[in-house]
């Protein structure tokens, strides 16, 4: 169709490197890191799939501390979405439970 964008699915496996998982915090410092996207993310763990932007959805999946995690991005950004998600689980400093000021 004219006028409409393709939007290829851009997909990446993680591990969750936090030792407490996705907990409220870590969940909710994905959630404001993924808002910066338009892209819509989906986050996959086994059987369970939770949009990446809602933190009932995150907290539903359980993901402990090295589980395997599939992300699926889909959008216009979905390319530099993909790539900054895949470095975000790979910065150990959104595990820490302080709460910055």
């Amino acid at each position: 169709m004219p006028g409409t964008a393709s939007r290829e699915v851009k997909k990446i496996e993680v591990t969750m490197p936090c030792k407490l998982g996705l907990h409220a915090r870590t969940a909710t410092r994905f959630i404001v890191f993924v808002r910066q996207f338009s892209s819509r993310i989906r986050i996959i763990k086994g059987e369970l799939m939770a949009d990446g932007k809602s933190i009932l959805g995150l907290l539903a999946l359980g993901a402990s501390w090295k589980s395997r995690l599939l992300i699926e991005i889909e959008g216009e950004d979905a390319e530099r979405a993909c790539q900054a998600i895949e470095g975000y689980f790979l910065t150990a400093a959104h595990c820490d439970d302080r709460m910055s000021s």
